[in-house]
C-alpha cells in the first residue's frame, strides 16, 4: 500500500534509521512489563521526529506513552487489521 518495510535488529540501527529520509512510521516491538526494562525497547524517539512510533506492547501501553509512542497495540494483536490501525493516523 505505498509503505516498504525495513527492519532492525538493534537500538542503535534504529535510531539511525528513524532519522533517514521519508521514514513515516517506526514500529516497536517492546513495552514488556518486565519490571527495569525500557517501554521502548530501548529506543528514545526525537522531540522533533516527522515519524510516528507505534509500540506493540504486552501491558496496557501506558509506560510505551509515556516514553514518546504515539500509538500502542497491544499483543497478540490481528495481523489482518494491524496496517489499518497503525496508519489510519498518518500524516
Amino acid at each position: 500500500a505505498g509503505f516498504q518495510a525495513r527492519r532492525v535488529g538493534t537500538v542503535a540501527e534504529l535510531d539511525s534509521a528513524a532519522d533517514g529520509i521519508g521514514i513515516a512510521l517506526v514500529v516497536i516491538a517492546g513495552g514488556i512489563s518486565t519490571p527495569g526494562a525500557h517501554p521502548l525497547a530501548g529506543f528514545t524517539p526525537a522531540a522533533d521526529r516527522q515519524y510516528r512510533v507505534v509500540a506493540l506492547v504486552g501491558g496496557d501501553g501506558t509506560a510505551a506513552l509515556g516514553a514518546g509512542a504515539d500509538q500502542v497495540v497491544q499483543l497478540p494483536f490481528d495481523p489482518r487489521t494491524f496496517i489499518q490501525e497503525v496508519t489510519a493516523f498518518l500524516p
